[in-house]
Formats: C-alpha cells, structure tokens, sequence
C-alpha cells in the first residue's frame, strides 16, 4: 500500500515540468513556471473591488493590467503562501476588452468623453489542476494550454492578470447602463475584427501590448521608458531583459536607431513620436567610448546626440528589437 502511494505521488509530482531542476520560489507570492523560468504575479490593485463589484466604473471593470505578457499558453504556476488555506480549487477566468467606441461618461466638465484602458472581469471560471510541491507551496497547472487572450487567477479576493499572446486576441464587450443596471454583451464580429494593430500615417503600427513598429526600419519599440533614473549599465540590463509583447529578444537602441525617432517638427516637452511616453528627454544608446556611452536628447532646443559617463544616473532606457 506504501509503494501504490509513492507511485501516485510521483505520478503527480515528478511528471511535467516540475522537477529536480525546476526553480522553486524563495519569497510568498503567485508565480508562472514558463519556459523554464520563475514570473512573479502581480496581484492587481483592484482585485478585490474587481471580484465583489464594487468599483466606482460599476460591477467588474478594471482600469489598468499589469503588462505580464506570455507568447502562448503553455504556463504552469506555483502559489507559495504564508497561510494554512487549503488550495483544492484554483480558478481562472477570462477579461475582455470593454468597446471604447461605445463606451462615454460624463467628464467633470461637463462633457461626454470616452472611457481609455477599460476591462471586463468575465463571469464563468475554469479550474486548474492543483497538487501540492512541499509545505504553503502547490503548483497549478491548467487542464490544456490556453487560448489567446487576457485571463486572471482568482485567489480569494486577490487577482491575478496576465496575457496570452497579445491584448488584441481577447474578447470585446461593450458595457451599457440600462434600467436594470449594468449589462455586457459581446461585440460584433466587425468590432472584434479590430483595431488590435492600427496604422499611424506612414510610419508605425501601434500594437495593443504596448509597444510599435517603425514600418521604416522594422523596428519594433517599448512604448514607454522605464520610468525612472538609471545608469548607463543598469539601462542595458533592463533593456535585455524586458519582456514587452512577451518577446525575450530585446536590447538597448544604438545611437542611430534612437536618433531615428527625434521629430523636431512634434512640439511639447519632447522632440519625439507621440506613441512614445517619455518621462525625461535623455536616452541611453548602446554605442560607448571609454568610460562614456552615448545617448539621444530628446528635450526641446537641443542638440540631440551627445555622450554622458555611464555612471550618470538621471537618463532613462528605452527597448528596442529587430522586428518579429
């Protein structure tokens, strides 16, 4: 009888991915086993509103996802927490993408304006397989790979989001308040046809996970920059490892490849295509001279190349890849 249940066990724990070289989280929290690597979870910060519908847009909206983005849907994951709860079910469900086009509130102003970056948490749920690894730790694994799409883990009242593929491939909605409250009904095929990749006059394709593609150069672009100061080494380190799109094959831009996106002819703060959220005008280039790597100055009656010491810790990091 002892021997059938160690058969079992191994035939639950040591079968898939997990095994002896599989890493196993070190801290509390909900992880992605995928492609071999450990992904923390972000726990969304309206989770809890999100699930009880109680938000202030009205039942199940959510404003904001937290860009975790896998190419395809053959992802295991590993919940490890400081808690006796027994996890015997964990489910998944689906988040749309609510219908801009359709969708208007009343601004403070006064004026109709559309809703930007709004989903919809979908009702139904689907249950994953859960085995426990050791002691607070399980691994979760769906019954197939799965679709494209935006899902979320639901763990009590915290959620869980992450895309399969890219945000274009998820369902659309459109959101009505009617009489009997708020109602969802999916869209037609010609709205979800989409809009997922949009052209912008002769020069980019915009793509809804947060990044663009110069049609001139192939490149394909974060849409962002990282946010915050940082150093010419720590710049580089972030541009290799950034995951936009769910593309592992990023990079720090040469100096020329930056320089192809300054448009003096744009006006504002910032000399650069609007499709780029820019949060200081000093960009870090890969090109380096001695202790000195380049960058491209973006700010306003500037001149827009230039070399810092790579221990200047006030530019920023912008990815860039070589098309898909």
């Amino acid at each position: 009888m002892q021997s059938l249940c160690v058969a079992v066990i191994c035939l639950l724990f040591c079968a898939g991915n997990v095994g002896a070289k599989t890493p196993l989280p070190q801290f509390f929290g909900v992880y992605a086993l995928y492609d071999g690597k450990l992904i923390e979870m972000q726990s969304h910060p309206q989770g809890q509103y999100a699930i009880s519908g109680m938000t202030v847009m009205g039942a199940d909206v959510i404003s904001k996802l937290s860009g975790i983005t896998f190419r395809d849907g053959t992802i295991e994951f590993i919940i490890f927490r400081d808690s006796a709860t027994t996890f015997n079910k964990i489910p998944l469900s689906k988040i749309a993408r609510i219908d801009m086009e359709a969708n208007t509130a009343w601004g403070g102003d006064g004026t109709k304006k559309r809703l930007k970056n709004r989903y919809h948490l979908m009702p139904g749920e689907i249950y994953m397989n859960v085995a426990p690894l050791k002691e607070m730790m399980v691994r979760v694994v769906p019954k197939s790979p799965l679709s494209p799409g935006i899902w979320a883990i639901k763990i009590g009242s915290e959620l869980y989001d992450f895309v399969v593929g890219s945000e274009e491939s998820a369902d659309c909605v459109i959101r009505k308040i009617g009489a009997g409250g708020v109602e969802y009904t999916l869209c037609s095929q010609d709205q979800r046809t989409e809009k997922g990749e949009q052209k912008s006059p002769g020069k980019f394709v915009t793509h809804r996970d947060g990044t663009f593609t110069d049609i001139r150069t192939g490149l394909m672009w974060a849409a962002k920059d990282n946010g915050n100061p940082i150093n010419w080494p720590n710049a580089r380190s972030y541009c290799q490892n950034f995951t936009g799109g769910g593309y592992t094959d990023w990079r720090m831009p040469t100096q020329d490849e930056l320089a192809g996106l300054y448009d003096k002819e744009k006006g504002g703060l910032y000399n650069i295509t609007p499709l780029i959220e820019l949060t200081y005008g000093l960009i870090w280039a890969s090109d380096t001279r001695g202790s000195e790597a380049a960058i491209v100055d973006f700010q306003v009656y500037h001149d827009y190349r230039g070399w810092n010491g790579q221990s200047n810790y006030y530019n920023r990091a912008l990815p860039v890849r070589s098309g898909k």
